[in-house]
């Protein structure tokens, strides 16, 4: 595993030494040279990795992780750069992550927003997409090359996923870079190895077609196949890059650069999705079926399989110990893109006082001490990446990420966004459609053609046509 590339840092200056001449060191030491690349708007101030830490300063931070559990952790991080910088006051505004998104939309939009905003979407997804075509967020290009930012998120082109054009049709994964990374993510078929063998599987399968075959057998054996959530956007995921292999034409779709939703492989996936709903392979009362519900049916031993997010390792290995495992879902090649990839980013507000001291927090919360901090106590798979130390152990979140690192590396097989970030209404319309189709309502042509004309009439808009 690749470690993260290390920014130096200055020394804390003294408190004697006047604001002004600080400044201007500061500036000399760490800006970027005249010759840096810098895809920022003219009005963006210089970059540095410093600022003056005689001054005190309060920095607003907004989260949609609350107080227990992921959102306790994440506020031992924020107590951890105060330490850091005792100059800083982080004032924290956070909420409960279901509810965030329609408080931060107003919050990001305000006269007086948060000087660093965590986003759940990317792309052309909802907050994210508004936000950086409205000008709200500051360009962070300098800084990822003042602080030496490249390689700490695997290949450079992983952080494409927060980079947005409003100067050329509003292109996403283009143009300046917007945001970093909380977490990373794959999409995972976890397993119970218990029910595995009272079906008769002798190992997770390599491939769809020998997960089908699973899937048969699991049936046989009196045993649910898979958990399913009503939403069945995950499975799409992981069942269109299993068939595709390639990343690239998903992508195309995404990022509405090209490609099409209506491709033979998503046919295909549409119709695999509803011969399993018609095979009986998803439980009872699917339809009705939340996430919650579904994790809580895996978890209790109930069924052999569970499609989520590997932020789901730390309650499967909690859960099942060594009987838990998880595995990608391939094609016959044996390799696919990984659904998912760098998700939930940090941004900062173009209106902040304080984009140094901002910097400074993204840099801090991606480092590579921060990046163990956060593996060990139970965040799932950080952005950035960790040390080897931490990462090579024997726990699920270890076995997902050896999984995740060779194909997030350069010359690996990349990933493919979340399919709703592909147009701002798809948050909702997707799950609506995916069910329609699952209960046979809508063929795989009929289901294909109406998110593709969703995505469609996107991009006409987007272009002013």
């Amino acid at each position: 595993m690749r470690h993260p590339h290390r920014a130096s840092r200055l020394p804390r200056a003294s408190f004697a030494l006047a604001a002004t001449s600080l400044a201007a060191l500061l500036l000399a030491a760490c800006s970027p040279g005249e010759g840096a690349e810098n895809s920022a708007k003219p009005t963006t101030p210089p970059a540095s990795t410093g600022f003056d830490t005689s001054e005190e300063v309060t920095l607003t931070i907004s989260d949609g992780w609350g107080t227990t559990g992921t959102g306790e952790l994440f506020g031992k991080i924020l107590d951890g750069f105060e330490d850091k910088y005792p100059n800083v006051t982080i004032k924290r505004d956070t909420t409960d992550y279901d509810s965030y998104s329609q408080s931060i939309n107003l919050k990001g939009s305000s006269p007086n927003p948060p000087d660093v905003m965590m986003l759940q979407t990317a792309g052309y997804g909802q907050g994210f997409y508004q936000f950086a075509r409205s000008g709200l967020l500051l360009p962070l290009d300098d800084y990822a090359d003042a602080y030496g930012w490249s390689g700490r998120f695997g290949a450079d082109s992983n952080l494409d996923v927060f980079r947005f054009d409003a100067d050329n049709g509003d292109q996403w994964g283009a143009g300046p870079l917007y945001g970093l990374p909380e977490q990373n993510a794959m999409i995972t078929v976890f397993y119970n190895a218990k029910l595995m063998k009272q079906a008769g599987i002798s190992e997770p399968p390599a491939t769809l077609e020998a997960f089908e075959d699973s899937l048969q057998k699991a049936k046989a054996a009196g045993i649910t196949p898979i958990a399913q959530d009503n939403i069945y956007t995950h499975l799409y995921m992981a069942i269109w890059n299993a068939i595709s292999g390639d990343g690239e034409p998903i992508n195309d779709w995404i990022y509405g650069r090209g490609g099409s939703f209506e491709s033979a492989e998503s046919q295909q996936a549409a119709a695999t999705i509803q011969d399993w709903q018609q095979a009986g392979y998803f439980q009872n009362g699917v339809s009705g079926a939340t996430a919650s519900d579904a994790a809580g049916l895996f978890l209790n031993g109930k069924a052999l399989y569970y499609v989520a997010g590997s932020w789901m390792t730390g309650a499967v290995d909690g859960t099942f110990g060594a009987d838990g495992g998880g595995f990608q879902l391939t094609g016959d090649s044996g390799t696919a893109p990984a659904g998912g990839g760098l998700t939930t980013p940090l941004t900062i507000s173009s209106k902040t006082e304080h984009p140094d001291v901002a910097a400074a927090f993204l840099d801090y919360f991606t480092s590579e001490e921060v990046s163990d901090q956060l593996y060990t106590g139970g965040w799932g798979i950080p952005g950035a990446l960790t040390s080897d130390s931490v990462a090579n152990g024997t726990d699920l979140t270890s076995q997902v990420l050896s999984i995740l690192m060779p194909i997030e590396s350069d010359g690996g097989a990349g990933t493919t966004p979340f399919l709703d970030w592909a147009a701002p209404t798809l948050t909702e319309q997707l799950p609506a459609a995916l069910q329609q189709l699952a209960a046979g309502k809508l063929s795989p042509a009929e289901f294909t053609a109406q998110i593709e004309g969703i995505t469609s009439d996107f991009a006409d808009e987007r272009s002013g046509s």
